[in-house]
Formats: structure tokens, sequence, C-alpha cells
């Protein structure tokens, strides 16, 4: 983006209207300089009910459970499974494989950071907000979605989220 306000600046002192290159170009340039090219930044909130049966019919789709629901699990069960799961690297599905509306609502959410990550920076992208939020298995829910979704990377043998999870 500077490098196309620099342009812009070039080309009207080119034309004589340097007084529009100091009045408005370069301002714009500072902003930028000093806040980056965004003015606020986006926060992704999700009730934890939700995202907990999201995960549930990844567990599904991926032969881990059957008929039984991740929320009837204990809370020490759900631990060792997000702990474990949390710690490889591989996916529950294939690419191009659908787990459930929850689910692919979660993924598909998450993938557009991933891009808008790629794409553009992490500027302007906050935080994952797990609202409702009754337990530490909750937020490490979100984890495991944000591996599912590419958008963590692994540091030190586990799944890192690279949004605050909150």
């Amino acid at each position: 983006m500077d490098a196309d306000l620099v342009t812009l600046g070039e080309s009207l002192d080119e034309i004589g209207a340097e007084r529009l290159n100091q009045d408005y170009v370069q301002p714009l340039r500072r902003q930028l300089q000093t806040f980056g090219f965004h003015l606020a930044t986006l926060d992704v909130r999700q009730n934890s009910a939700f995202l907990e049966k999201a995960l549930e019919q990844l567990l599904r789709g991926a032969g881990m459970i059957g008929e039984e629901t991740f929320a009837s699990w204990t809370p020490e069960k759900k631990r060792e499974m997000l702990e474990r799961e949390l710690k490889s690297p591989r996916p529950f599905l294939t690419a191009g494989s659908e787990a459930g509306p929850e689910a692919d609502a979660v993924l598909a959410c998450y993938r557009v950071l991933a891009t808008q990550r790629a794409t553009h920076g992490a500027a302007g992208l906050g935080a994952l907000i797990v609202s409702m939020t009754r337990s530490t298995e909750d937020l490490l829910v979100v984890y495991l979605l944000a591996r599912e979704a590419r958008l963590a990377r692994r540091r030190a043998a586990v799944s890192v989220a690279r949004y605050a999870v909150v």
C-alpha cells in the first residue's frame, strides 16, 4: 500500500500538484506507517456449545466416536482427548470432506481468517472469543478446530492457534 502512495505522490509532484501530495498523500502515508492499514481489529466470537458440537461432528466424521455426544464426556475424558489430539499434526478429515453444519461453518470461518492472514498479514485480526465458556476444555476445542482449518502452527510438537483464544 505504501508503494502505491509513493507512486501517487510522485505523480502529483510531476504534474505540479505538490500541494495535494503534501496535504493528503503524505499524511496518509504517515498514518499507514504508524498504525498499519487497518483502523480496528476483527474478533471472531462463537458460543462454546456450538464449537463443542462442531468438534463432535469432526470426531464422528473421523470415526473416532459413534452415537455418543462429546458433551456427555467427563471433563477428564475431554481433556485427555484434546491434549492427545493437539499433539498430533494430522487433520480429522480429508480435504473437501464435510462434517456437519456447525463444523463446516466454523472451519469455513477459520479458513477465511487463514487466507486473510496469508494475504494481508495478522494486522486487523483479533482474538477468537468463546462465549459461555464453562471450562478450559471449551478453549482447547478452539485450538483443535484451528488446527483442522490450518489456522494453527506447530510449536514444540503442539498445535498453537495464531490468535489469542479468550
